[in-house]
């Protein structure tokens, strides 16, 4: 099958994700023309939350996250705009670390474009605006950015910091343009 998540605006909420994962597989996913405003507040993680493209797995997870598509989206001070995160634990986390995790592959990002709520505390310091954070044991892989713009609440260009990620194609017109290696 094919799950499509398309022509809506989410206010305030926790983001559009996928996960946290356990085991099983998420294949075949598309969110397309989507705006998203602010992150989620009243919960433990407040605006740390929310708002952007999220694909998230829990510790010692099993199975695959593959063939996600996240296309023509906009967004207005969210925490994080693009999140990969292979180990998902909110705090507090009571999951130990273990020797398995869900592999992410083949997911895009196309005609994506926003700022994060986050600012740069040093005017010379951009800031984190996106992740890609895998496990060493189940790196993420085939992650494709194509016309992504995102900037930090100020309008100035962001960071993509990137852990244990591989094949991570950006092209020219995407910014931020390359991974930060974590």
């Amino acid at each position: 099958g094919h799950a499509i998540v398309r022509n809506f605006t989410c206010n305030g909420g926790h983001g559009l994700s996928i996960g946290g994962i356990r085991h099983g597989t998420v294949s075949n996913v598309t969110f397309s023309n989507i705006t998203a405003t602010g992150g989620q507040t009243g919960s433990t993680q407040d605006e740390a939350a929310g708002g952007g493209c999220r694909v998230k797995s829990r510790p010692n997870s099993t199975g695959t996250v593959h063939a996600i598509r996240y296309e023509d989206m906009v967004f207005k001070d969210v925490y994080w705009p693009l999140q990969l995160l292979g180990h998902y634990c909110p705090f507090p986390c009571k999951t130990p670390d273990g020797n398995t995790s869900t592999l992410f592959t083949n997911i895009s990002f196309e005609r994506v474009r926003g700022s994060s709520s986050q600012r740069s505390l040093l005017p010379s310091t951009k800031t984190t605006v996106a992740q890609f954070k895998c496990t060493a044991y189940t790196p993420c892989t085939n992650i494709t950015m194509r016309a992504v713009t995102l900037t930090d609440k100020e309008g100035h260009a962001g960071l993509l910091e990137c852990e244990n990620a591989a094949n991570v194609s950006i092209d020219s017109s995407s910014s931020p343009g390359q991974c930060e290696i974590q």
